[in-house]
């Protein structure tokens, strides 16, 4: 199914607009949508970054992923030219994951990443911690706020959580 859906993305002539056009054909009730991409530059990526308002860019903390991202970040702002996408997605920032503290390595990188990307302009989140019940949760189909809902990596999300609520509800003064 995947395979024939990327297959006809690539052969539509609007491929990459398929997803903007039927999310403003057919509006959502929902305020947030996330699109959850493999970091292949493959179709799906292309239709979710020309659908999308905001980006944020999950990061685990070791070399070849921080060197990864940073890829995926250039070819972001590469495609936004070449589909003239206006407006162009606002990079929230990078989330670390996966993190593990008892790790030096991980914690050096970790402790380095913010002011690289304050050079970019750009937030580093407070990191989410590495837990394997993020992997049984998976293999059940449910995400770990309801398999484990007391798990205490459900705390990391909280601050990210509350930054796209911000991002997608309208102020008082912006109802006036």
């Amino acid at each position: 199914m995947l395979t024939q859906t990327t297959q006809e993305i690539a052969l539509h002539p609007r491929g990459a607009y398929l997803l903007a056009d039927a999310l403003e054909d057919y509006p959502l009730s929902q305020d947030v949508i996330i699109f959850d991409c493999p970091a292949t530059l493959g179709p799906l990526p292309l239709v979710a970054v020309a659908s999308a308002t905001h980006v944020l860019i999950p990061v685990q903390p070791q070399p070849k992923s921080i060197q990864g991202s940073a890829k995926l970040l250039e070819w972001i702002y590469l495609i936004s030219r070449k589909l003239r996408l206006r407006p162009v997605a606002q990079i929230l920032g990078f989330l670390p994951n996966q993190y593990d503290r008892k790790q030096a390595t991980q914690r050096q990188l970790l402790e380095s990443l913010p002011a690289k990307l304050a050079q970019m302009d750009l937030r580093c989140y407070s990191p989410i911690r590495h837990s394997a019940e993020f992997v049984n949760a998976s293999a059940v189909g449910l995400p770990l706020q309801i398999y484990r809902p007391l798990h205490p990596a459900i705390e990391d999300f909280q601050a990210i959580a509350l930054e796209i609520k911000a991002l997608v509800t309208p102020s008082s003064e912006d109802l006036v």
